[in-house]
Formats: C-alpha cells, sequence, structure tokens
C-alpha cells in the first residue's frame, strides 16, 4: 500500500515503491491530480484509489464524524502535532506562507 498525499508530484515515487498486488492511494492533490499512463503501472494488479474525504464523509455522516474529531481533540490525541496559528484576518499571509511552502505542520486560522 501507498499512499501518495501530494498528487501529480509524487506519483512517479508511489509507482516506483508500489509491488505486484499492491494498491496506491491518492488521497492529495496538492501539486495537481495523478495521471497516470498504462507504462507506470508494470507490476501486475495493481489498484489506483482515489478520492478526497468529501467523497466518503456526507450527509449523516459529517455530525458523526465531527463528534468523533472533537472526542479525539479532547483527549489529546493529537496534542503532539505541531500547529500554526494565524488570525483570521491574517489569512493572505496564511495563504502565502503554504504556496511558499513555509509551514511545518497544521495550519490553523482563529476567528
Amino acid at each position: 500500500m501507498v499512499y501518495d498525499l501530494v498528487g501529480e508530484a509524487t506519483f512517479g515515487v508511489a509507482v516506483a515503491a508500489i509491488r505486484a498486488g499492491g494498491t496506491i492511494a491518492t488521497i492529495g492533490a496538492a501539486s495537481g491530480q495523478p495521471r497516470p499512463r498504462s507504462s507506470d503501472l508494470i507490476q501486475p494488479r495493481v489498484a489506483i484509489r482515489g478520492g478526497g474525504m468529501p467523497q466518503f464523509v456526507q450527509g449523516p455522516t459529517v455530525a458523526v464524524a465531527t463528534s468523533e474529531l472533537w472526542d479525539v481533540i479532547r483527549r489529546g490525541v493529537l496534542a503532539d502535532l505541531e500547529a500554526v496559528r494565524y488570525p483570521f484576518a491574517d489569512i493572505a499571509r496564511a495563504h502565502a506562507d503554504m504556496a511558499n511552502r513555509r509551514l511545518e505542520g497544521l495550519t490553523i486560522l482563529i476567528a
């Protein structure tokens, strides 16, 4: 199993790492959607799966997923993750920092 969180720019690495019978899960597309060619997948039985959270979390599952996420946050499960916080008034700077890859960790906008 290979999880590709970036997309087009790293898809070649995912293809190089996968083995016969494996799956490439394209979860993110920060660099654009991967465009696999038949020649990319020389290993037999390789599956490519894609999509983001909206594909899986819809309708009534939104409330359940939100509740579970807040429960995890309250229990401190994510406490060791680094976060960069921006006041909402600085949203333009946050976008610029993301675009220029100056951020490490999660980006949080504070209203």
